[in-house]
């Protein structure tokens, strides 16, 4: 039973972060890694924070809000799309590990002993508190990304993924919108990040190395999953939003049956890339023109 709570645990703290990656990746359509160095300066900040004794509920909002900001500055980075995106997000990774690293002082910290947001939960559920934060935390980033999809400025926000001409002609700044997407994609990975340090108890300097692409899976996975529960093929924020949390859950109950069943923990990465490949040739043949078969 413990095992089950582990892999809903490590998946409930990776939905934020999957949220993050679906609003840059797939309705803003921009491929933004960003949000790994992102993870780990929510973290990094927040354990900062909550050592040098500032509340942790402001803590928390301070680690979320440099988590918008790393967006604002990627989306300035790739400002009329003189930058790749791809480009402009490695290169924010690179500048941001020296952010991180000169935040924490060191190349890791622990808020063991430390009040946390997580103390004040345990007072109320005392037996796996984690777990209800985690729980409480994720439906919590799931209902702010789905009512923001569906207010004007989450439709500019997907306008600007469709068709940013569209966005001309109706008289707005597309720039304006890209800046506002990843700032919010990044907070929510900043978001995730701060959740991470408050049930392990610890921040490490690598403890984003290969987070983006982990999202990038479980989004995949998630996706996956839905359409062929609900054959659905026009775009639905619920649905998407509810792909994010059954594909956290899901990668980490793959991972786990991985190991379970003997695959050595060198492999595993190798075999979620293979997986990925698969799924990302699935969703190209998908989008793929009839005529384009016959090419």
């Amino acid at each position: 039973m413990q095992s089950v709570i582990d892999i809903f645990l490590q998946g409930f703290i990776l939905v934020p972060l999957v949220l993050g990656i679906y609003l840059s990746y797939e309705v803003m359509k921009i491929t933004d890694l960003t949000v790994e160095g992102s993870f780990v300066l929510g973290a990094a900040v927040y354990a900062r924070l909550i050592i040098e004794s500032i509340n942790p509920v402001l803590a928390l909002f301070i680690a979320i809000s440099s988590g918008a900001l790393a967006g604002i500055v990627v989306g300035f980075i790739q400002r009329h799309d003189k930058i790749d995106s791809l480009i402009a997000g490695i290169l924010m990774i690179f500048m941001l590990y020296s952010i991180n690293l000169q935040i924490m002082g060191s190349p890791n910290l622990t808020t063991y002993n430390h009040t946390t947001v997580l103390t004040y939960i345990s007072y109320v559920f005392h037996d796996n508190s984690d777990f209800v934060f985690s729980v409480l935390y994720a439906f919590f980033c799931i209902a702010v990304v789905s009512l923001l999809l569906n207010v004007q400025l989450g439709l500019r926000i997907r306008a600007y993924g469709d068709n940013k001409n569209l966005l001309y002609r109706l008289g707005h700044n597309p720039e304006k919108y890209r800046l506002i997407g990843l700032a919010f994609s990044n907070a929510l990975a900043a978001g995730s990040g701060a959740l991470t340090c408050q049930i392990y108890g610890f921040t490490d300097i690598n403890m984003g190395f290969g987070i983006a692409l982990t999202a990038i899976a479980a989004w995949l996975i998630g996706i996956q999953t839905m359409k062929k529960i609900f054959r659905y093929k026009n775009f639905s924020v619920k649905i998407d939003c509810v792909a994010c949390l059954m594909g956290a859950l899901l990668y980490y109950l793959i991972v786990t049956l991985f190991l379970r069943i003997g695959v050595n923990p060198i492999y595993l990465k190798l075999l979620v890339g293979l997986i990925l490949v698969i799924l990302l040739k699935i969703m190209s043949n998908k989008k793929q023109k009839p005529w384009e078969n016959n090419c």
